[in-house]
């Protein structure tokens, strides 16, 4: 190597050095499209790990469109550290099976830093529809077509659960799209449809008070405030779980020094017994992924929807 060259990367090196070093100098922004107990969440977890950089973080939400609104600005924003994403598999990963022209793309636009928890998903039922997921089964099973699940909307990772279920178990459930949780679980409180797929924040009270019964974990695992309720993948065999993640991304080309910086942070946050402990309330597991394990997790859940997708004859628009 040439003795200018090799001075000029040290030059480099050590300039990142000392950025990473005397990072961060200002508030960081956090753009969400977390609601409900996710933003909750985020903003427990962003208040901890403030504490620790020196710096605070501040938490815009950015609703709308998927998520794409909030992910796009990010896919735009500067790679210094100063902007990040906190994200659901929505913008990521199943947006590009409903929509033609994404102005982003997920694995060339944006840096991977980590995914910090799993948020447990369930399948309730009014009462009397079904004791388990076996009877449940069977209904939809006798009424082909008949027997509707409430999801939160079109391209969620609740309707893909859904279809997924539909795929592997061989059963022809109505898919029945809702704006808000809180219509789905009025519409299968009155009868008018008769399961939902949501969040095991959203259902677990319902159930406790009589109100619904969750009848199976769409996660790969079972929970441990209902360790009685199966995980899906125990009575269908061959199903997994499509994605449902709560995950923190940097626009392309973060250097890497401030990524292993913002990884450890987030990490550390999660794990702190306090945030820990109000993630396992609200039904969340904390991950606490590395930047590699997030990137390759993204990848193979873009190509599992996208097979879901194309089972459930889903066309981009």
């Amino acid at each position: 190597m040439k003795p200018a060259l090799a001075a000029s990367l040290a030059a480099l090196s050590l300039s990142g050095a000392a950025f990473a070093q005397n990072y961060p100098a200002k508030p960081i922004l956090l753009i969400s499209m977390h609601v409900g107990v996710a933003d909750a969440y985020t903003r427990l977890m962003v208040a901890k790990m403030g504490e620790s950089m020196g710096q605070s973080i501040i938490v815009d939400q950015r609703l709308g469109a998927g998520g794409a609104i909030a992910a796009e600005a990010v896919a735009r924003a500067t790679p210094d550290g100063y902007t990040l994403l906190a994200s659901f598999p929505d913008p990521m990963v199943n947006r590009r099976t409903m929509v033609k022209n994404v102005p982003y793309d997920p694995i060339r636009d944006f840096t991977p830093i980590t995914q910090l928890a799993d948020p447990n998903i369930v399948v309730a039922v009014a009462p009397g529809v079904a004791n388990d997921l076996n009877q449940y089964l069977a209904k939809a099973k006798s009424q082909p077509g008949k027997i509707g699940y409430g999801s939160l909307g079109t391209g969620s990772s609740f309707h893909f659960a859904g279809e997924a279920l539909k795929q592997i178990a061989g059963v022809d459930l109505l898919h029945v799209p809702f704006k808000q949780s809180s219509d789905a679980v009025v519409a299968v409180q009155r009868g008018d449809v008769a399961s939902l797929i949501t969040s095991q924040g959203v259902a677990l009270p319902l159930h406790q008070a009589g109100k619904l019964k969750i009848i199976a974990m769409v996660n790969d695992r079972r929970s441990p405030a209902m360790p009685d309720v199966p995980a899906i993948r125990e009575v269908v065999k061959g199903f997994e779980s499509p994605p449902y993640w709560l995950s923190y991304f940097g626009p392309a080309k973060l250097p890497m020094s401030l990524v292993q910086r913002l990884n450890a942070e987030f990490v550390k946050a999660a794990k702190h017994p306090e945030i820990d402990r109000r993630a396992q309330e609200i039904g969340f597991t904390t991950i606490g992924s590395s930047p590699e394990e997030l990137l390759d997790k993204l990848k193979r859940d873009i190509e599992k929807v996208t097979a879901i997708a194309k089972f459930a004859r889903i066309v981009p628009e």
